[in-house]
């Protein structure tokens, strides 16, 4: 195929002038699809001006921006796992198309019932404009999407209408780690049902076929009418079933048998993302020219797309659990902001950190950072209680790695380091604030040697120790307070 991205103005016009929603059944009472019309006169386009001569094989990676939902009081959304597991099964769906999808900072989260919950797809769009962000796919996750289990949705440019192209996919929760997200990723992309021209047509075995319905052609097993016909590529083979998901046999065909408009009987592949089978798996080779050329045409105009020279994955090095601060079980010292770390991953880019206070009041943050750490500060959390942290280390080769372990710490009020950052001219105070019991204050350096301890028995009231750090080294320490029958931690900075 000659260059995609040579491919004339003429076919970008086609592109921006077809405004669509296209959506997917559950098969189970919802409705099964929301399409007013598929990218029709697009694809005859594209395929006049293809000759078949081989596509650019880069990698094409696309940030997507994920909007969980919930209702007005917050409850409903999807569970991060749940999100992050439809990262990685979209991921492996577009690995074939060399396309790839990277989360977009942390997941969104929108207190909104209308949104959550809309029974039609103009319901949602006034919720959409406001929250939609540009230059990345927006992927909005609810309970109720018009009563489908997901849709696509095109619109002009939000902010200047009519000159640029933008679409979002909204999915409900409860289909969001099956194959609706890849099949609705297709309509973003530009690609029909492969039962296109049947949607509002039932179909009949015990009927004739027609030649065309509602002015499109019916294509048929042959493939003489390929180009002109259903979805318009020759690598998908007919499909009349339309009104429902449908189930497959053991060779990934649907159980209902079919004929076409010359008698040939045949059923429709259930291996295709864009029909409405429940078995799909895979995009056809024309689909994936399709949708590369979607993108490299820059139909979506203000996306932000990385190129690479493959999509290879290369594999994320393990988590070493026994290297995060704050360690497993610690009590810190009551202080905002406070310092969440571990030790770099070999092949990591980014890492998705969820940090969930329990006590004493339901807290929740997730971002996704580039540093192997990050400084909390939020005004929403308590500076006391207990809290349970973990850290999903992610590649733009490898987006499916697993979580590490919940990593928890309690806060409270029992000694204070200051001042923090403190200079290596300066004297280091920490104050005991509770309890009067044997004291020990030890402070160690990164690599866990003892740099300074005393021992001290207090008073009724708060103790202090101070310590000279004129001998220190720029650099990170632990202050460790050992009471009674626990030890508390806190890092410290110092500075020259």
């Amino acid at each position: 195929m000659k260059s995609l991205l040579s491919i004339t103005t003429t076919l970008l016009f086609f592109l921006i002038s077809n405004q669509l929603v296209n959506g997917q059944s559950n098969g189970a009472g919802e409705y099964p699809c929301g399409t007013n019309h598929d990218f029709t006169p697009w694809l005859q386009e594209f395929h006049r001006q293809n000759t078949g001569t081989a596509r650019n094989d880069d990698c094409y990676i696309l940030p997507l921006k994920v909007h969980a939902a919930a209702d007005d009081n917050g409850f409903g959304r999807a569970s991060t796992d749940e999100i992050l597991e439809m990262v990685c099964q979209l991921n492996k769906e577009f690995a074939a198309a060399n396309i790839q999808f990277v989360l977009d900072g942390g997941i969104h989260r929108i207190n909104y019932s209308g949104l959550y919950r809309h029974e039609t797809f103009s319901g949602a769009r006034d919720a959409v404009r406001y929250f939609y962000k540009e230059g990345v796919v927006n992927c909005f996750l609810v309970d109720r999407a018009a009563g489908a289990a997901g849709y696509y949705s095109a619109i002009s440019n939000i902010n200047q209408p009519g000159n640029n192209k933008q679409g979002y996919i909204v999915i409900s929760n409860k289909y969001i780690t099956d194959r609706t997200p890849a099949h609705e990723m297709g309509h973003y992309f530009g690609l029909p049902h492969t039962h296109h021209g049947w949607l509002g047509h039932a179909y009949s075995f015990d009927h004739p076929t027609p030649n065309s319905l509602g002015g499109h052609l019916v294509e048929k097993v042959d493939g003489s009418n390929c180009a002109q016909a259903g979805d318009y590529f020759c690598d998908t083979s007919p499909d009349y079933l339309s009104n429902v998901r449908w189930n497959c046999n053991n060779s990934d065909e649907s159980l209902q048998l079919q004929k076409d408009p010359d008698g040939v009987t045949f059923r429709s592949d259930g291996s295709n993302h864009m029909s409405y089978s429940t078995c799909s798996s895979r995009f056809s080779d024309e689909q994936m020219e399709a949708m590369r050329a979607y993108i490299e045409m820059g139909v979506y105009q203000d996306l932000e797309v990385e190129t690479k020279a493959s999509c290879d994955v290369i594999a994320i090095d393990s988590f070493q659990t026994a290297s995060v601060h704050p360690p497993d079980g610690a009590i810190l010292s009551e202080k905002e902001p406070f310092l969440l770390e571990w030790a770099p991953v070999e092949g990591a880019t980014h890492y998705f950190v969820e940090l969930v206070q329990q006590l004493p009041d339901l807290y929740f943050k997730d971002t996704l950072v580039t540093e192997n750490h990050i400084t909390i500060w939020d005004r929403n959390l308590e500076l006391n209680g207990s809290f349970t942290w973990r850290v999903l280390p992610l590649g733009t080769d490898d987006t499916c790695p697993a979580f590490t372990k919940n990593f928890r710490f309690t806060k409270s009020r029992h000694f204070n380091v200051y001042p923090n950052p403190v200079s290596n001219q300066q004297t280091l105070r920490v104050e005991a604030i509770q309890g009067n019991s044997q004291r020990s204050v030890t402070i160690r350096n990164s690599v866990g040697q003892i740099m300074q301890q005393k021992d001290y028995r207090p008073k009724e009231g708060p103790a202090t120790v101070s310590f000279d750090l004129s001998d220190y080294a720029a650099g990170i320490y632990l202050v460790f307070w050992q009471f009674e029958d626990f030890v508390v931690a806190e890092k410290v900075v110092v500075t020259e």
